[in-house]
């Protein structure tokens, strides 16, 4: 093969995804889909790696993923609980259908407390109701964790 063989076949290597592809074409970036619905206000303030690790929790306790969950609480709450007792402690926990965030609290740099909507199917009735919790959230080294808590009773929450 000649120069101008190999140059005809370079510029058609080059040329193969453009055609393929289509030209001129610009690939579509698929919008993003989150879990969790946000208020205009909850969403404006936290940033997006904060949302990402929230959908991400929340689609978690929607699919009952324990394992999972437990990895993503604080380390004060893996410390108090083993993964067995943490899943024999929450595990009779409700299916979360939805999830809105309502407020978001910054109330320092490493701590955000959110107010929910959350609509959860009960285990024993399998009716749906309506919660109003407060969601606790710490920062360690960079990491967003989860503080799983039950008002009055988990005192170090």
């Amino acid at each position: 093969m000649g120069a101008i063989g190999l140059l005809a076949a370079s510029v058609m290597l080059f040329c193969l995804p453009f055609i393929m592809g289509g030209c001129g074409k610009k690939k579509e970036t698929p919008p993003e889909v989150r879990f969790a619905t946000w208020s205009a206000q909850a969403d404006k303030e936290m940033d997006a790696s904060f949302k990402k690790i929230f959908d991400e929790y929340w689609t978690a306790r929607s699919n009952l993923d324990w394992p999972k969950l437990y990895k993503m609480e604080a380390p004060h709450i893996r410390w108090a609980y083993s993964d067995t007792d943490f899943f024999r402690k929450f595990g009779r926990a409700g299916k979360v259908i939805s999830v809105t965030v309502l407020d978001v609290d910054k109330l320092h740099p490493q701590v955000v407390d959110a107010k929910l909507k959350l609509v959860v199917k009960s285990p024993i009735t399998g009716k749906e109701d309506i919660l109003y919790p407060r969601d606790r959230w710490l920062k360690i080294k960079g990491q967003w964790y989860h503080v799983w808590k039950i008002p009055l009773a988990d005192k170090f929450a």
